[in-house]
């Protein structure tokens, strides 16, 4: 019901993956669509998982960007008309526009935007890199919204099934964007404090496999294609696979409680990396002793 904005309801799709579930998604979005046919739609899926739902409702979306909003969380419905209106006029590859946390017991916000004043209003990834400090909070999942065409042209299979691949999505089709914008327009509201959610710490210890699976991913995507690759976006690559593979330190070396095995999976990874990509491996040598 949060793009229940009327102004504008007539210019946009809300697709609803309804990824196999079994409770009553299917039903409910019946209700939308009966009522609103021309800017709801449903695709029916057997369960694949986050990455699948991706995969499938980008390459159904039909309109000019898409923005992909996760079951539990929701946008800013008085904000939708700045949002939209603005994108009618733009052709850039990515949007960024920045997100609140909401914490599901208070309700507390909290934003995360670009802590750099923004040079100016067309942007790349070389200066994104050079200031990576000011961009990083918001080459995020939650940030971004995709010009469609130019998503499907660089698009990239999300593995199946697997937490964290969100992380593969911000970060191979965005590589290659050469226009960026941000607006300061805050848009995806992010809800948190759920401790089934993959970012709890201990859904992390859980699910360390997945965070190795999704680095892994990134780093050979590097090198299969670093030589196609312009300087900036290359950079990206290398940025974005360090931040998670200092999730996994983290995950392996803090959250784990049983600390032999956290110990044994964490030289068991930091192995592989040195065969995926030597440069990391030297770089994170002393964060992985620490």
């Amino acid at each position: 019901r949060s793009f229940l904005e009327m102004s504008v309801l007539e210019q946009i799709e809300v697709l609803i993956v309804n990824d196999g579930s079994t409770d009553n998604t299917e039903i409910i979005a019946r209700t939308y669509i009966e009522k609103y046919p021309t800017s709801y739609r449903i695709l029916n899926k057997i369960n694949g998982g986050h990455g699948s739902v991706i995969n499938e409702g980008s390459l159904a979306a039909k309109g000019k960007f898409f923005k992909v909003i996760d079951a539990d969380d929701w946008v800013i419905t008085s904000n939708l008309p700045a949002f939209i209106n603005r994108l009618k006029q733009c052709n850039a590859d990515m949007i960024l526009t920045p997100f609140h946390w909401v914490d599901l017991k208070s309700g507390k916000r909290k934003e995360q935007a670009v802590d750099i004043p923004i040079p100016s209003s067309v942007i790349n990834m070389k200066e994104i890199t050079e200031n990576w400090g000011g961009y990083e909070q918001c080459m995020v999942f939650h940030c971004i919204t995709y010009r469609t065409d130019f998503y499907k042209t660089y698009f990239h299979i999300l593995p199946e099934h697997i937490f964290y691949e969100d992380q593969e999505y911000s970060s191979i089709p965005a590589c290659h964007a050469e226009n960026i914008e941000y607006w300061d327009i805050y848009i995806y509201q992010y809800m948190i404090g759920n401790v089934d959610q993959s970012v709890s710490f201990s859904k992390q210890a859980e699910r360390m496999k997945h965070l190795e699976i999704v680095s892994k991913n990134i780093l050979s995507y590097y090198n299969c294609h670093k030589s196609k690759l312009s300087q900036g976006a290359r950079e990206y690559l290398l940025l974005k696979a360090e931040n998670i593979i200092l999730m996994c330190y983290t995950v392996a070396g803090i959250y784990e409680q049983d600390r032999k095995k956290g110990k044994r999976e964490l030289k068991t990874f930091n192995a592989s990396i040195a065969r995926i990509n030597i440069f990391l491996y030297r770089k994170l040598w002393r964060k992985y002793q620490f």
